[in-house]
């Protein structure tokens, strides 16, 4: 019989997000990057090289709780990680579409500078597509009873 191997998932560490007032943090500098991340649900990055020959798991956060109110257009929240592991992300899977813009869309998940640019006009544009839409917008119009 093959052995189970268990490998932990390391979070990466949510220091905001624009969905909710809050204090200011510190940015991050240095080792660490912070990253806007605009996903439906979390996603778990499990190849990245954990510097000791092996592999490790990353999972970065989604906006949606499960049994929760869908999040439009614009929300993100602000995760840190290390700088290798970002950039062995962008090595590794870098041209997935959730780090590229797409349809004149930002990526779902970029870096930013600092906290501020969760409010800028970029992380306002982020959109994943599966985003609440109002009916009316879509030219949805309501039906009549008895039709």
């Amino acid at each position: 019989m093959a052995s189970k191997t268990t490998k932990k998932t390391e979070k990466a560490t949510v220091v905001a997000d624009n969905i909710h007032e809050q204090p200011a943090v510190a940015e991050s500098t240095g080792d660490r990057v912070t990253l806007a991340v605009h996903l439906p649900m979390s996603h778990i990055i499990d190849d990245l090289p954990d510097g000791s020959g092996g592999v490790k798991s990353l999972e970065l956060p989604g906006l949606n709780a499960p049994g929760g109110v869908l999040l439009g257009t614009g929300a993100a929240k602000a995760v840190t990680i290390s700088r290798v592991d970002w950039e062995n992300i962008l090595r590794l899977h870098g041209r997935e579409r959730m780090y590229n813009p797409y349809n004149g869309n930002p990526p779902c998940v970029m870096e930013i500078k600092t906290l501020d640019a969760l409010k800028g006009d970029e992380v306002q544009a982020m959109t994943h597509g599966l985003e609440p839409i109002k009916p009316e917008a879509a030219g949805v119009k309501e039906a009549k009873q008895g039709e």
